[in-house]
């Protein structure tokens, strides 16, 4: 039987699902774009499975599932929508307690109450791990962004350092680390659905697409879908190179391979009035990726359970 890449196979489905007139933006971006009265609506889902997403003992409930919940929101923001509402489908173990339960849905809570949404619904049910599925729905008063657009000349930019959150989940899978570690800790733990910088891209990026499975993957994904290629020049990080070491981690394929950061890379003439964003690259008009290596990221039907 054959078991193609996590990529394959939503290529596979996307080429299965019929053109529909009720989509603004086809199939195959962070999320769908339905036309709506008087505004349009971006809709995603998301899932975070025990053992797959997290473990545990990471952390505490609440932050677990308010970092579950930003995972889903970080599409939005990648798309220039303003979130509006979430829901929460869970699957709780038998001997779940409600006490958890509680602390959990706190965390998802905080999530939405941070970017200006709701929990407005949901389903509950039973299974042998811990599961978290959202559906996240938000409006666009503008032009919603799209992974395709870049032109050649564009610079490439980031919203979230490259390769922290990553450092993180190393520590993390070793059961900690030191106290100068935190801010890595923190990258992966509690990151943020980077909605602001999302709507003020709107009108000015060409192209967006949050960091979810790796600067390298993400960056392939905005070129194909703009007909463009780029070359990636990370700049320096001193500190994030000194700790990588400390662990035995590469530095470069933390950066370029590692995941689940929820930054938004986008391609733009300049950094449009965003703080703090960092130049990564340029878009070129001959196609390929250069200076990333052999730097895959995440796939689900790849990966090592967590």
């Amino acid at each position: 039987m054959k078991r193609s890449t996590e990529h394959e196979r939503i290529e596979s489905l996307l080429r299965r699902l019929r053109p529909s007139d009720a989509l603004l933006v086809p199939n195959g971006d962070d999320a769908a774009v339905l036309r709506g009265d008087p505004r349009p609506l971006s809709i995603s889902v998301d899932a975070a499975v025990e053992g797959v997403h997290f473990r545990r003992a990471f952390a505490p409930l609440d932050v677990l599932g308010r970092r579950a919940a930003v995972a889903a929101l970080s599409d939005l923001a990648a798309m220039g929508a303003e979130p509006t509402a979430l829901f929460a489908a869970l699957v709780l173990p038998r001997d779940f307690a409600d006490e958890e339960l509680e602390l959990l849905m706190g965390g998802v809570a905080n999530a939405a109450r941070e970017v200006g949404a709701v929990v407005a619904g949901g389903n509950l049910s039973r299974g042998g791990n811990l599961a978290m599925t959202f559906t996240v729905v938000g409006h666009h008063d503008g032009a919603p962004l799209t992974r395709a657009g870049a032109q050649a000349g564009d610079g490439l930019f980031v919203t979230a350092p490259p390769g922290h959150a990553a450092l993180g989940l190393e520590y993390l899978l070793r059961g900690g680390g030191p106290v100068d570690a935190e801010p890595y800790l923190d990258a992966w733990l509690r990151p943020r659905a980077h909605v602001a910088e999302g709507l003020r891209l709107v009108g000015r990026a060409h192209a967006c697409i949050d960091v979810s499975d790796g600067l390298a993957q993400d960056l392939g994904h905005l070129c194909r879908a703009s007909g463009v290629g780029a070359t990636l020049e990370l700049p320096a990080d001193p500190e994030l190179e000194r700790q990588a070491a400390r662990i035995g981690q590469d530095p470069r394929s933390l950066r370029l391979r590692g995941g689940e950061a929820y930054g938004l890379l986008y391609a733009a003439p300049d950094a449009c009035g965003v703080e703090d964003a960092i130049r990564v690259g340029t878009v070129e008009a001959e196609p390929g990726i250069r200076g990333a290596g052999d730097a895959p990221g995440f796939d689900h039907f790849a990966e090592p359970e967590r």
